[in-house]
């Protein structure tokens, strides 16, 4: 995991394509989404469920010490989760940080899952205006911004499935299917322990 967060940072740093003014990245802040492929706009949305869906995997488990990267991942992505990943079973301290009750029940609770899933859904409506990959292709080549948020996706699916084995004890390829599978996978989870404390 260290070496990939390396890896990861270096390429934004040193080899991620595009220079000059990112007119993309401009477009996306200003919520200019007609204006870009409709591609990057459902990769940019989906970067912002993400950190949502590895709050539900992560969380309920009050001390392994993961709220802080979970929270700084909803501006960063993988770049703060890669960390905890490698901290993780390596240094103690993080069992002391301990998870806040209140973000632990929400994070935890179905209608928290109800909610990744409904912004999932939603995140896809810009592909509704056709795809061209070519298009993303020339996107990826000119804007930074968007060649490392395609490798910070990239990167996030399968760490999603790593967490969802890892935490949640789902081993299944569902979990590759970015955000609505690993979610569905939870939502399940999350009905069968509700099942049986009734």
């Amino acid at each position: 995991m260290l070496l990939l967060w390396i890896l990861l940072i270096l390429y934004a740093i040193f080899l991620a394509p595009g220079s000059g003014r990112d007119v993309i990245f401009h477009a996306l802040i200003r919520g200019d989404f007609a204006n870009v492929e409709p591609m990057v706009v459902t990769i940019f949305s989906l970067l912002g469920v993400f950190p949502l869906l590895f709050a539900a995997i992560l969380l309920p488990d009050r001390r392994n010490g993961s709220w802080p990267f979970v929270l700084l991942s909803m501006g960063s992505g993988a770049f703060s989760l890669l960390p905890y990943f490698h901290l993780r079973g390596r240094f103690n301290g993080l069992e002391k940080v301990v998870t806040p009750v209140w973000l632990m029940r929400v994070a935890s609770s179905r209608s928290f899952i109800g909610i990744i899933m409904a912004l999932f859904i939603l995140s896809l409506f810009p592909l509704t205006g056709g795809v061209s990959l070519d298009a993303y292709g020339d996107a990826f080549r000119r804007s930074s911004l968007v060649s490392v948020m395609t490798v910070d996706f990239l990167i996030l699916v399968p760490l999603s499935w790593y967490a969802m084995k890892r935490f949640r004890g789902i081993s299944s390829p569902v979990s590759f299917i970015p955000i609505i599978g690993p979610a569905l996978l939870l939502w399940r989870q999350r009905g069968e322990k509700d099942d049986e404390r009734t």
